[in-house]
């Protein structure tokens, strides 16, 4: 009995150029799921660090008017600046029916304030 490898045209003659081309494009299509997947989680991930320096930046801004002695009425321009302002502009969505309600979810750990 005699082994021997196979030729390397034999081999060559083996493969398949449409599996090639299908492996190809499998990988590559995974590999751009996978990308998109990522980019989108860290895009959202990236939103959620703006809005939550957003939100430390106003809670300061509203101590610091209160610790210089700001009334409620004195913070009404700010807080019509900084947050009804942006509030109204769901006004639009809502009335287009974008938006039809709005729910509070709390996390179970979370209490009641």
């Amino acid at each position: 009995m005699e082994i021997n490898s196979p030729g390397f045209w034999e081999f060559l003659g083996s493969v398949s150029p449409l599996e090639i081309m299908r492996n190809y494009l499998n990988d590559r299509h995974e590999r751009r799921k996978d990308r998109e997947y990522l980019e989108s989680a860290e895009e959202r991930r990236l939103a959620l660090e703006n809005l939550a320096r957003e939100n430390d930046v106003l809670t300061e801004r509203i101590r610091i008017a209160r610790d210089i002695g700001a009334t409620d009425s004195g913070l009404a321009p700010l807080l019509s600046q900084l947050i009804y302002k942006p509030l109204a502009a769901l006004d639009a969505y809502q009335d287009k029916k974008i938006i039809e309600g709005a729910e509070l979810f709390r996390l179970p750990d979370e209490r009641a304030e």
